[in-house]
């Protein structure tokens, strides 16, 4: 039974200088959107303006180690332009004319990045980590109004911190779903294409 509770005080205090005992530093994320968007006609040729603006409430994604406030996530890039190339890539897969908003464009696809965030969380010998990302996509067109949120969200049960490289990869991942998603959703292509 000594050798239980020594072995266990063990695993416990290995536990608790990793967790704690590590010198975080702060990470600079390069965010890319890959999302898997089927091509199709339904665009017709039709021409539509894209705007997209950045309504997060922080530019912290997240934060590194496990359960952890200490070394924050950030992104050097611009965001509005990041998913702006991606949704008019998109756009255009789907048989549109899509084009950046310009002071003259009337009735344009409003997209608001609503959250891009990274968590982690410790329980008991073991951790998760956790990436959300929220899009708000809006539309007023001949008297009609489209209004609809879209998400993405990947969770992981990890055993140690992650490295710089993983959390990357489930952020991209989890906004790359919500892009993916907003593609995949036929009312908002029969809204745009009618």
């Amino acid at each position: 039974m000594r050798d239980f509770f020594r072995g266990m005080t063990g695993w416990l205090l290995l536990l608790a200088w990793f967790v704690g005992g590590c010198a975080w530093v702060h990470q600079t994320a390069t965010l890319q959107l890959t999302p898997q968007i089927t091509p199709s006609g339904i665009g017709a040729g039709r021409t539509v303006a894209v705007r997209v603006n950045d309504r997060r409430v922080s530019d912290i994604l997240g934060y590194r180690g496990l359960d952890s406030q200490d070394a924050s996530i950030t992104t050097k890039q611009n965001i509005p332009a990041l998913f702006e190339a991606k949704i008019i890539e998109g756009l255009v897969a789907k048989g549109f004319k899509a084009v950046a908003v310009t002071d003259q464009s009337a009735g344009a696809l409003n997209v608001e990045v609503k959250e891009i965030r990274y968590t982690t969380d410790l329980e008991f010998l073991k951790g998760s980590m956790q990436a959300r990302a929220a899009l708000r996509v809006s539309m007023t067109k001949n008297g009609l109004f489209f209004d609809q949120n879209y998400s993405g969200m990947r969770k992981e049960t990890i055993l140690e911190a992650p490295p710089a490289s993983r959390n990357e990869e489930l952020i991209n991942a989890a906004i790359s779903d919500a892009v993916q998603r907003m593609f995949e959703d036929n009312r908002l292509m029969s809204f745009l294409a009618n």
